[in-house]
């Protein structure tokens, strides 16, 4: 999680010009999360929630809906109306629910979706085609690495910032793209000035990002700061603050770059415009990297003040990963743990050190299966990282899943 060295030497005192808000406030209503199959891990539904509260949108979006669907129809409304008819469409049944914005995604067929109640679409400015298939587009990335949690919490982001729009050809150069199959050459030298305009408008959307949400973020470090300070359990490890003391050394670093960050425009040479483009999108990736760590943090930070949706968040996954070895392996010290696991309560006075003794009882268990079977260990999630769990840096657990 390293900024990239040679962007401060291209920091040339440059100031952007400021980036309006989207929107009035951060949202004001609830987040739900529609995922009957469990394609988002227990512990990223809690992030992401948490995170889409930090989104600024307008006053209308009263509410705010992700939908998962393993197996759906092309057109996700219809799914989305065939499925949840009474969660999310009014009670005609003929437009969804007042106030509603719902981002959703489909695997089989593969499908993205944004749809909301008239109200919602008129004040987002999503009725535009353009506008739109932005905000759709915000999910690509993280569809095709099946990352799902993160591209719709993107897409979300994407919907209130009226900044995201999809790039489109004047007519006159549509004209001339119908022509490309015949003039190769043209075809060749146009791929080549669209390849370096792609690179500049990605490189212009994530300044524009950046100089809109990062005085946002580093306003809400402190509080998060303080509560990986206020991080006294055994699964608070040295190793963990570490993690968190890199990264929110990183974001330091960024925001005190961020007034003066150049722009693609400044650049005088392609080497400059290479440096910029590429230290920008390692602030972007960096900076998405520190929300994921605050949302750890606070994950954590719950799991240890008794919050039951955490402590219950964290027994499923981890009881989820035991089922998994069962369906391969039988073994009695493993249906032990399952029932460790699914018996204990998040109420539970003890629940914390309970906890860390099932992720140090379920690695030994592990680590044998990796000796047995002479299975590669992977690299392990870190604080940053959006599947991090407090068992990776407090045991090193390896995961089962993590395995195959």
């Amino acid at each position: 999680m390293k900024v990239v060295a040679t962007l401060v030497s291209a920091v040339l005192a440059f100031g952007g010009p400021s980036v309006a808000l989207a929107a009035s406030g951060p949202l004001n209503g609830p987040v739900e999360i529609y995922d009957d199959s469990d394609l988002i891990p227990y512990n990223q539904e809690w992030v992401i929630t948490q995170l889409t509260y930090d989104i600024n949108f307008p006053e209308e979006v009263t509410r705010l809906a992700y939908v998962v669907f393993m197996n759906n129809e092309s057109d996700l409304s219809r799914s989305i109306a065939n499925t949840y008819p009474a969660e999310l469409l009014s009670e005609d049944g003929k437009q969804f629910t007042p106030g509603t914005l719902i981002i959703a995604i489909g695997t089989n067929p593969k499908s993205k979706g944004i749809y909301c109640a008239p109200e919602v679409c008129e004040a987002l400015g999503l009725n535009d085609s353009n506008r739109l298939n932005g905000a759709r587009a915000a999910m690509n990335v993280h569809t095709s690495q099946n990352r799902y949690d993160r591209a719709l919490l993107d897409a979300a982001r994407a919907a209130a910032d009226p900044s995201a729009a999809a790039t489109t050809l004047p007519l006159w150069l549509k004209f001339v793209v119908g022509w490309i199959s015949v003039m190769c050459l043209i075809a060749m030298v146009w791929g080549a000035i669209r390849l370096v305009r792609a690179r500049q408008h990605s490189a212009a959307a994530d300044i524009k990002w950046l100089q809109k949400n990062v005085p946002t973020i580093a306003l809400n470090f402190k509080q998060v700061d303080l509560q990986a300070e206020a991080l006294k359990s055994p699964l608070a490890t040295a190793e963990l603050h570490k993690q968190w003391d890199s990264i929110s050394t990183e974001m330091r670093q960024i925001d005190e770059l961020l007034p003066a960050l150049p722009t693609v425009d400044d650049a005088s040479t392609q080497e400059e415009r290479d440096t910029i483009e590429q230290g920008v999108s390692v602030m972007r990736n960096n900076v998405d990297g520190f929300n994921t760590a605050c949302a750890n943090i606070e994950y954590l930070y719950a799991l240890e003040n008794n919050d039951p949706n955490a402590r219950e968040a964290e027994l499923k996954w981890l009881a989820r990963d035991m089922r998994r070895a069962r369906s391969d392996l039988r073994d009695d010290t493993l249906n032990q743990l399952i029932s460790r696991t699914t018996s204990l309560q998040a109420t539970d006075p003890e629940f914390v050190s309970k906890l860390a003794r099932l992720y140090t009882d379920y690695s030994e268990f592990t680590d044998t299966v990796i000796s047995l079977k002479k299975l590669e260990k992977r690299r392990l999630p870190t604080v940053w990282d959006y599947n991090w769990h407090p068992c990776y840096t407090y045991c090193h657990l390896h995961t089962y899943e993590s395995l195959h």
